[in-house]
């Protein structure tokens, strides 16, 4: 069985999610994103505040957060 860790998943979700934007499947992007934000939102809240904020602050996961607000969150796009 492989194991994935929590920082490789979220580098993982980002570069799927970057990879169809690029292959213009903007559709699955957008899912790829959603489901990448539920899950580093979904870990955040299990964890302490003060490891929360430092969770959500690593790169691949502010990378998902910035994508998510700028992809799902922005009418215009």
């Amino acid at each position: 069985a492989r194991v994935v860790l929590p920082a490789t998943e979220s580098l993982l979700r980002l570069a799927q999610a970057r990879a169809l934007l690029a292959l213009q499947r903007s559709d699955q992007a957008s899912a790829a994103i959603a489901s990448a934000r539920e899950r580093v939102l979904r870990v955040a809240d299990s964890l302490d505040p003060e490891l929360r904020d430092a969770f959500a602050r690593t790169q691949s996961n502010a990378g998902i957060l910035q994508l998510a607000r700028k992809w799902l969150d922005d009418p215009a796009r």
